[in-house]
């Protein structure tokens, strides 16, 4: 139960960030900025990051919630890495929220970034020390920012998609492939990055569950690139809507599942 609750959390809190972050991005190469519950979605990432650390504390509490105790949780949070980063990274969520009240569209942008990869302290990029513990965060970052950046650019294109004609359509899928070519090929390479980093091989192993998690996270990114591919030289080319709005719904479902396996990779042993 309390697992679930924690993968639930994560799962939340990495959409919330992720899209965010995405969608921050987008008017700077498509040229139009489609709405988007930014408030919502920074409130969002804080209430799941609360959940998130009251699973950690749980875990951790012999007694569960009736011996639960604000003494438990500071000693989490003050004496932990965990705890710490947590700390930070919340810190930036607070700033992302209070920058979307304001209005301040460069200041969102700027803190929703920092939120989003200061998630890399918090998962296995921050065990180790030394330059590769350095080198495996830059990773992770990179992970984080690129997927973010693919993930909520391609919510945004849907929108923006929906509103504009055929030929704007068609140039909005060619800004966004452009940039989203890019993504792609940084969250390939970040993602051997820390497969390297995290196991110790370029491959994950077929005799654990945390290897059986990568293998069909590796699957599903494979299929993205595939549907990708078809939206922009098939779909968008024959400018059929329905074809392309069915593309958006199938890729954004499997960015879905991924988040779903990144949730329990990052709570799961990898050996």
């Amino acid at each position: 139960m309390l697992e679930s609750l924690l993968v639930g959390a994560r799962f939340v809190h990495f959409g919330a960030a992720m899209m965010a972050f995405g969608a921050c991005i987008f008017p700077a190469y498509a040229g139009t900025s489609p709405a988007f519950p930014m408030r919502a979605a920074a409130a969002l990432a804080l209430c799941s990051a609360i959940v998130w650390l009251l699973c950690v504390v749980l875990a951790v509490e012999e007694g569960g919630w009736r011996t639960l105790s604000f003494g438990d949780m500071g000693t989490v949070l003050l004496q932990t890495g965990f705890g710490r980063a947590w700390l930070v990274h919340v810190g930036l969520g607070m700033a992302w929220l209070g920058t979307s009240w304001s209005g301040w569209s460069r200041g969102t942008a700027i803190a929703a970034g920092a939120h989003l990869v200061s998630l890399a302290g918090i998962g296995h990029a921050a065990i180790g020390t030394g330059l590769g513990q350095i080198a495996h965060v830059i990773g992770h970052v990179t992970h984080l920012g690129a997927g973010g950046i693919w993930m909520g650019g391609l919510l945004l294109l849907w929108r923006a998609c929906a509103l504009a004609g055929p030929r704007e359509r068609r140039k909005l899928i060619q800004r966004f492939s452009t940039v989203g070519y890019a993504a792609v090929t940084l969250v390939i390479l970040s993602g051997i990055t820390n497969l390297r980093f995290v196991t110790g091989t370029f491959w994950p192993s077929w005799h654990t569950g945390y290897g059986h998690l990568l293998t069909a996270k590796i699957g599903l990114v494979t299929g993205l690139v595939l549907i990708a591919l078809f939206n922009q030289f098939v779909a968008a080319r024959r400018n059929d809507w329905l074809l392309l709005r069915l593309g958006f719904i199938v890729e954004l479902a499997a960015f879905c599942a991924i988040l779903a396996i990144v949730s329990r990779l990052g709570i799961a042993p990898p050996a």
